[in-house]
């Protein structure tokens, strides 16, 4: 990341996809000033698309509504759009629209695990989480390594009641795929400190 910091500190230019490329790096990292320095030129569908994804990392959901007005302006019906407003929708608390956004567009094209998952999303929001469980496992079945999904199942499996063992599974499962993953960090974090006591 050294490195790629320098050689965007010299000035040199990258076309859209080394940009767009260079941002979900920084992002990996968290990094998200720089992430947006990458990107912050960009006024492509997708890269306004990956400014509302930073926005929202950043918790700054006043600019991302700004970024998809700008998504609107030059194209309110892209599928791009239409997904990014119904992130920012959820992320504003209008779970009703993301979910409704989310279907509309597995209807027009076919379901995915991130529309699967903004869907269970939203009916977490919605607390109606027998609906949320049924949107997770569909998302499984097409992705069972997916962590948005392990999370949302998990979660999920929580409110339900679940037996522990099904979440204990769960977690495991995302914990041995994605070890890097935030909710792996802070549970990790926790046992630390239990291990300590």
């Amino acid at each position: 990341m050294n490195k790629l910091d320098s050689i965007m500190a010299k000035g040199a230019h990258f076309d859209e996809m080394s940009r767009l490329t260079i941002a979900a790096l920084f992002m990996h990292e968290k990094n998200y000033s720089k992430a947006l320095q990458a990107i912050n030129t960009l006024k492509s569908l997708p890269g306004l698309s990956a400014q509302i994804g930073i926005y929202i990392a950043m918790n700054r959901l006043d600019l991302a509504e700004r970024q998809v007005k700008l998504m609107q302006s030059k194209d309110d019906f892209s599928s791009l759009t239409q997904l990014a407003l119904a992130e920012v929708r959820l992320v504003g608390g209008d779970a009703r629209m993301a979910h409704d956004l989310a279907s509309e567009l597995e209807e027009k094209y076919k379901a995915t695990p991130m529309l699967k998952n903004i869907q269970a999303a939203a009916a977490i929001v919605m607390r109606n989480y027998t609906l949320a469980k049924e949107y997770c496992e569909s998302a499984l079945e097409m992705d069972s390594d997916n962590p948005e999904a392990l999370v949302n199942m998990i979660y999920v499996m929580s409110e339900l009641g679940s037996q522990s063992e099904t979440r204990t599974r769960y977690y495991e499962r995302l914990r041995v795929l994605h070890p890097n993953h935030e909710l792996v960090q802070d549970m990790n974090k926790v046992e630390q400190v239990f291990s300590r006591a």
